[in-house]
Parts: C-alpha cells; sequence; structure tokens
C-alpha cells in the first residue's frame, strides 16, 4: 500500500495547537496529522457501521417503514440528503427509459 501527499490549509491558531501536539510526542508536524486523520476517518467508520447495524436493525422491512409516518418522514430526510443515493436512484430511472 502506497502513501499519497496532499497539501492542508489550516488556520494559525489550529496550526500552533498542532505543533505543539507533534512536539509533545515527539512526531515530526506531518506524521503527527497522518495520525490524526487516520485516527478520525477509523473512528468515522467504526460510527458509520454502527450506524447501519442499527438501521438495518429498525428497519428491517420495507413495510415497518411505510406503516409508520415518522419513521418514513425522517427515511425521506435521510436519503434527500445523500448523493450517492440520489445519483444511484437517478441512474436507475435513466436505465428505465431507455
Amino acid at each position: 500500500m502506497g502513501k499519497k501527499r496532499f497539501q492542508v490549509s489550516m488556520s494559525e491558531e489550529y496550526f500552533e495547537k498542532l505543533e505543539q501536539m507533534s512536539n509533545d510526542y515527539g512526531l515530526t508536524l506531518n506524521s503527527c496529522a497522518a495520525f490524526i486523520i487516520c485516527q478520525y476517518i477509523k473512528e468515522n467508520e467504526k460510527k458509520h457501521d454502527l450506524m447501519s447495524g442499527m438501521v438495518d436493525e429498525l428497519l428491517s422491512t420495507p413495510s415497518d417503514v411505510l406503516n409508520n409516518p415518522a419513521m418514513l418522514e425522517m427515511v425521506k430526510e435521510i436519503l434527500s440528503n445523500d448523493k450517492e443515493f440520489k445519483t444511484s436512484v437517478k441512474e436507475i430511472f435513466e436505465k428505465g427509459d431507455e
């Protein structure tokens, strides 16, 4: 697995905090930033997986959602903000028009 580089801009305040943190832990600035970013991504993935599992349990069948107006509204709201979902639905409808 290779490594990729990218440039990040941040406020001077956060840069100084990151610089202090890297000094406290004896890391280079880049290593410290990479560690923080990777930890954030791992934690975010864990939270997403946990939430997905809870949603799967909660929405075991489509009729459970369709028969509960509050749940149906919540699902509509979540899906209306999901770009990936919108794109996949759009593709399905476009294929249906062919």
